[in-house]
């Protein structure tokens, strides 16, 4: 945090509330292992799959996007590709299809994966990336509440996701 103002640091020491980001603040920034899974009526191949979703999320800083990218290293080359901040990514490919990386909930589905794939609004995979606490999270979550912080966890991501790791951060 950077402070300007001296009125501004004095207002720190009213501060009883502390909120925190999830993916890559408290989580490690290097997510894990990637895993795709192809829905039903899927038009393409695992392969091809995470080819498209690599070629979409090299366009992207977020820690998911990042591993989903590492994870190809020959990513489907996509054109008009525009990132579209809480929600995911979304590029055409040679043949003028929509393709979409990003929140279930963005691309209309209550599927419980992380990050779903689809090809002209239909859902085409599921993506899971591992995500593991960072060393020093719960440590520095417990030195907040003994200075009488009260921790609040904001994330974007599904909130069963979200409750499973506040619980594991007290």
């Amino acid at each position: 945090v950077l402070v300007q103002r001296l009125d501004a640091i004095e207002g720190l020491a009213a501060v009883d509330r502390f909120f925190v980001d999830k993916t890559g603040t408290l989580t490690d920034d290097r997510p894990g292992a990637v895993y795709l899974s192809p829905l039903d009526g899927a038009m393409a191949d695992a392969a091809a799959l995470r080819r498209l979703a690599a070629g979409l999320a090299r366009w992207s800083r977020h820690p998911l996007s990042a591993a989903v990218a590492a994870a190809e290293p020959a990513p489907e080359a996509l054109g008009d590709v525009q990132e579209l901040p809480g929600r995911g990514l979304q590029g055409r490919d040679a043949q003028g299809r929509l393709w979409q990386l990003g929140a279930p909930a963005w691309l209309g589905s209550a599927l419980p994966a992380r990050m779903l794939l689809a090809c002209d609004g239909v859902p085409q995979a599921a993506i899971e990336v591992e995500e593991s606490l960072r060393p020093e999270a719960a440590e520095a979550m417990a030195a907040l509440q003994r200075q009488g912080l009260a921790p609040t966890l904001l994330s974007g991501d599904q909130p069963a996701r979200v409750q499973a790791l506040a619980a594991r951060l007290g």
